[in-house]
């Protein structure tokens, strides 16, 4: 159609066999074509129509109800409205037609797939299911990068100045993980490496760490129970301190070195990702590159086929650290609202932690 060169599709092409991701979505995130024009594109290749803002902002709650929030969040799709016994549903891939049967039988009613771009879908995903945007990471200037200068405590949040994100900055190892989420399970660190990600059955549970979380009273003490349940899902993880603008290592569990960890430093808006999270709150949870994780891939190393995560630590409005963990075990994209609720709550552990300081304090 003209819209884009022969050159910028080698360049998509080529990011493509580096980062995965469907062609398209290659082409956005390179900025050789919006989202918006690649939506329009298809929908007029495909003879489909194309999803508007207006119809995901009225989509009914009773026909959003029709398709469950997994099927949803797998497929990246939302339901639209309902035309007597067809359901009209957007797609970031119209053309997949195995999700197309599998919301026909689960909903009972003839679907009739509609285009939309990927970020009214994240947006759709959020507003109608509590669900966060996830799926192929990019390291490329996107929506996500939201800068942290100026980023200070709301008028209506609780400011904490006794505690600094410099009590953070403590490098360590956490050798075995899995006994943060079970302490009365004894295991030695290359058992508990193991089990923690291939051989236990056991996933992470957010209740289980909201209990620890509850008893903390230290900042240690926390930090070492999300990183341990971080760990019981992906092979290896790290936590690293926002500090002046800069990231610097922190602790880590799994197959990490303690010596990279300790010298790994670099400014916030070198790993977009991070900066994203930081700054709204909301982990990010899907496939990435080596060249996402940027200076942290010397630390964690080659992230391989399987899911990342970053996490984000956040008190109030203060963004303090992030968790950035590799090597995710199957199925662990699933499981995107339990890092949003543990997000929340070591939020919120932290939040409680400094007003018993205060509290206590002569």
């Amino acid at each position: 159609m003209g819209v884009i060169s022969d050159e910028d599709l080698k360049r998509a092409l080529s990011r493509q066999r580096q980062a995965g991701g469907r062609l398209g979505r290659n082409l956005v995130e390179l900025g050789l074509v919006s989202e918006e024009k690649m939506a329009a594109m298809l929908a007029e290749h495909l003879h489909l129509p194309a999803a508007t803002a207006a119809q995901a902002e009225r989509a009914p709650r009773a026909v959003v109800e029709l398709v469950p929030s997994e099927l949803a969040s797998r497929h990246r799709l939302f339901p639209v409205r309902l035309d007597g016994a067809r359901l009209w549903v957007a797609m970031s891939d119209p053309t997949d037609k195995e999700a197309i049967a599998e919301v026909a039988a689960r909903t009972r009613r003839e679907v009739r797939p509609m285009v939309a771009p990927d970020t009214m879908v994240d947006a759709a995903l959020a507003r109608l299911y509590g669900v966060w945007p996830r799926g192929a990471l990019s390291d490329a200037p996107s929506e996500m990068e939201i800068e942290l200068d100026g980023l200070g405590p709301a008028a209506e949040a609780p400011s904490f100045p006794d505690l600094h994100p410099a009590q953070l900055h403590s490098p360590g190892q956490l050798q075995s993980p899995a006994q943060l989420q079970s302490p009365a399970h004894s295991q030695s660190p290359a058992h508990s490496q193991s089990s923690a990600h291939s051989q236990s059955p056991a996933r992470a549970d957010v209740q289980a760490l909201a209990a620890k979380l509850a008893a903390a009273t230290t900042v240690d003490a926390a930090l070492d129970s999300l990183l341990g349940f971080v760990a019981l899902e992906f092979a290896r993880a790290v936590l690293v301190a926002a500090l002046d603008g800069e990231l610097r290592g922190a602790r880590g569990a799994g197959a990490i070195d303690p010596a990279a960890l300790a010298r790994f430093s670099a400014p916030i808006d070198s790993i977009k990702l991070i900066q994203g999270a930081l700054a709204d709150g909301k982990p990010r949870l899907g496939r990435g590159s080596t060249q996402t994780l940027g200076g942290l891939a010397a630390v964690l190393g080659a992230p391989g086929e399987r899911a990342m995560l970053f996490l984000p630590i956040r008190r109030g409005a203060e963004a303090i650290a992030c968790v950035a963990a590799v090597d995710g075990k199957d199925g662990v994209e699933e499981s995107a609202d339990a890092f949003a609720r543990a997000a929340e709550k070591i939020d919120l552990a932290l939040q409680a932690i400094a007003l018993r300081a205060r509290l206590l304090a002569p």
